[in-house]
């Protein structure tokens, strides 16, 4: 979302540790369960998946990112964020990854109040049913988040367009566009 200049100079470990709320990073990363190797001030190695990097509060400590790493194994993926025009902060963005056999599904969505929020009521029912049903949709429709009010729209409104990318989304991955 930012100019060419500035995608030249940006770093992956800057967005890890800065977390800007426009980021597409971390929604990607924890749909992945991505492994992150970094280094304290004692010259110490660490990997820590990306989800207990966050929860552990480690992006506050003074560390060196050294790498990024994700499995290498066959996933069903998509990413779909919330801009106004194409060159433009996304206002949320929406990660998942599930397996070729709709099992094992990760559902990660940032751009809202907090850092993060794991959609694991819809992962459980999704992952039982193996497709997208009635079920799925009605509890999409439960989704409570808590977006920012400004001038790209208000909270309610946000949260009524995730709805609708989401249940597109898990249509896509299931191959189910009715």
């Amino acid at each position: 979302a930012a100019s060419t200049p500035l995608r030249n100079r940006i770093s992956v470990g800057g967005s890890i540790i800065d977390s800007p709320i426009w980021s597409d990073l971390w929604s990607t990363l924890l749909s992945l369960n991505a492994k992150i190797v970094y280094i304290n001030l004692n010259g110490e190695e660490n990997l820590i998946e990306a989800e207990e990097f966050i929860k552990k509060g480690i992006k506050k400590e003074k560390i060196l990112i050294k790498e990024i790493s994700i499995d290498k194994k066959e996933v069903n993926f998509f990413v779909k964020r919330m801009v106004r025009v194409n060159f433009d902060y996304p206002v949320f963005n929406l990660a998942c990854a599930i397996n070729e056999n709709n099992e094992n599904c990760r559902i990660f969505v940032t751009g809202i109040k907090s850092l993060y929020k794991r959609l694991e009521n819809i992962e459980r029912i999704f992952e039982n049913e193996k497709k997208f049903t009635e079920n799925v949709k009605n509890e999409i429709e439960k989704i409570e988040l808590e977006f920012h009010d400004d001038f790209k729209g208000s909270g309610e409104y946000k949260k009524q367009v995730l709805k609708a990318y989401l249940g597109d989304g898990l249509k896509e991955l299931t191959g189910d566009m009715s």
